[in-house]
């Protein structure tokens, strides 16, 4: 059984992250036969393991998202690093590092 359905409106960074943890989901559901069963062995409400293996929607608690195998801010979610300027070179310009003595 495949549930495709549950990928259409996933940011296309999270999707291999997120196929991942519902294969990983659906596995242990079929070990543990239900999700109540699935919720309790996780530590969440088994609404949240049960929307996330079948339809794909991340739930914004981070400490929710780390009990159910997802880190806690998602790849789409991440700012980008501010560029920093470098630093000038000593010797293109000594006068930045050097003290001027006065005679």
């Amino acid at each position: 059984m495949t549930y495709n359905k549950a990928l259409a409106n996933v940011n296309p960074k999270d999707a291999p992250l997120i196929e991942k943890v519902r294969y990983r989901l659906l596995r242990l559901k079929k070990r543990l036969k239900n999700w109540r069963a699935v919720g309790g062995h996780l530590g969440v409400h088994h609404v949240y393991a049960w929307r996330l293996a079948l339809e794909g929607v991340v739930p914004p608690n981070p400490d929710t998202r780390r009990k159910l195998f997802l880190p806690r801010v998602l790849p789409s979610e991440r700012k980008p690093k501010a560029k920093r300027e470098p630093k000038p070179k000593v010797w293109e310009n000594p006068d930045l590092y050097l003290r001027k003595v006065k005679p």
